[in-house]
């Protein structure tokens, strides 16, 4: 069912995709707005036609827009300012995070998958292959899996080049604010 400038009336709900282009929003629009609670939605946990929306709630939804825009306006707050003074590099913090780091991930193995780094300091993996390839994260390929020794990723989050990642997730914030703070 393809649905252009009017809700179709023959389903009481429709598809994320659906939604958008309704209301000539992007698609990352709908999803924040859904995942945000701001959109009630269903969400069957699909890949494909994840979240259904009420037909009403979409009617609301443009009825509110019309009348309050910046309910429904994007806040993002630029990551950079939140980093403060953390924008330059300093060998000295670098250390203490290294230090706290390997305190906090003394229990962990010694040999980390993508996967367990990528979740450690809250990027996607897909993001830690490009460090591996790009920015010098030292790592092991085994049957075509990549690890990294923790010796290795303790080095790599002391160098100028992780400082340098921008946009910086919130995990690699903390560990910036709390090593500049110990």
């Amino acid at each position: 069912m393809t649905v252009t400038g009017t809700l179709s009336k023959t389903s009481a709900y429709l598809s994320k995709e659906q939604f958008y282009k309704e209301c000539h929003i992007s698609k990352a629009t709908a999803l924040r707005l859904i995942q945000s609670g701001l959109i009630p939605a269903i969400d069957t946990k699909k890949k494909t036609n994840r979240y259904f929306i009420a037909r009403e709630d979409i009617e609301e939804f443009k009825r509110e827009r019309e009348r309050d825009p910046s309910k429904y306006a994007l806040s993002v707050k630029p990551i950079v300012s939140t980093c403060g003074a953390f924008r330059e590099y300093q060998r000295s913090g670098a250390i203490k995070m290294r230090q706290i780091a390997q305190v906090e991930w003394s229990n962990l193995p010694d040999i980390l998958c993508v996967k367990d780094v990528a979740h450690l300091l809250g990027y996607r993996s897909e993001t830690i292959y490009r460090w591996i390839k790009k920015l010098g994260l030292n790592g092991l390929k085994i049957s075509g899996i990549h690890y990294i020794p923790q010796k290795c990723l303790l080095e790599f989050i002391a160098s100028p080049e992780f400082h340098s990642v921008h946009p910086k997730s919130s995990q690699h914030i903390d560990l910036l604010r709390r090593s500049y703070h110990a």
